[in-house]
C-alpha cells in the first residue's frame, strides 16, 4: 500500500489540512501524542483512554461519528462535516485498559 494512489491521495489531504489549519495544532508539544482515526472504528475509545489527542475522519458521521447523545463521557469537537476531536470528560469511565505490558492469555487453575 506504500504506492496506492488513496493512500497517497490522502496523505497529501492530511498534510495540506493541517497546514491549513496550523493553529489548531501549533500548542502541542513533541511529547503530545496524537492518533488520527479513519473510518468506522472502536481504536477512538482506546486511544482516549490511553491519553492520546484523538482526531476521528468520517465518511459519514451519521453512522460513524460518536454521538454525545450516546457517549456521555467525551467532549466532541467538530472541525468540518466529516473531522472530530474527541476529549474524554472522565478517564477511566469507558473501558478499563491493563496497563501491563505482558498480557497473560492463559488462565491457570
Amino acid at each position: 500500500m506504500k504506492n496506492s494512489k488513496k493512500h497517497l491521495n490522502l496523505e497529501h489531504n492530511l498534510k495540506n489540512y493541517i497546514n491549513r489549519n496550523h493553529r489548531n495544532f501549533k500548542n502541542l508539544n513533541s511529547k503530545t501524542k496524537i492518533c488520527i482515526c479513519i473510518g468506522s472504528t472502536a481504536s477512538v475509545i482506546e486511544a482516549l483512554e490511553r491519553n492520546y489527542k484523538v482526531f476521528h475522519i468520517c465518511c459519514d458521521p451519521d453512522l460513524e461519528k460518536f454521538q454525545s447523545y450516546y457517549w456521555d463521557k467525551i467532549k466532541i469537537y467538530s472541525y468540518s462535516n466529516n473531522i472530530f476531536e474527541y476529549k474524554l470528560k472522565d478517564k477511566g469511565k469507558l473501558i478499563k485498559l491493563n496497563n501491563s505490558k505482558r498480557t497473560n492469555f492463559v488462565t491457570k487453575y
